[in-house]
């Protein structure tokens, strides 16, 4: 599947953007005191905040090193 950058950005900014809000929720509202909510968002939210902030941050790096990987030997 071969994905613009730009369509690959604006995919990254938008989830980050998503679960930012989501990191807010628990830090700002009343749902931060339910455990199921607290573990969803230690467990997998700010994982994939972190991650999603790096790739967007490293991006070309990520695809130089990438198209390095995938480039066939000769």
């Amino acid at each position: 599947m071969n994905v613009s950058n730009k369509t690959l950005r604006n995919i990254l900014r938008a989830a980050h953007l998503v679960i930012g809000a989501l990191t807010m929720m628990y830090v700002y509202s009343p749902l931060g005191d339910l455990m199921w909510f607290g573990m969803l968002v230690k467990g997998s939210v700010l994982p994939i905040l972190v991650l999603s902030g790096l790739a967007m941050w490293q991006m070309p790096t990520l695809t130089k090193f990438l198209k390095r990987q995938s480039a066939p030997i000769q």
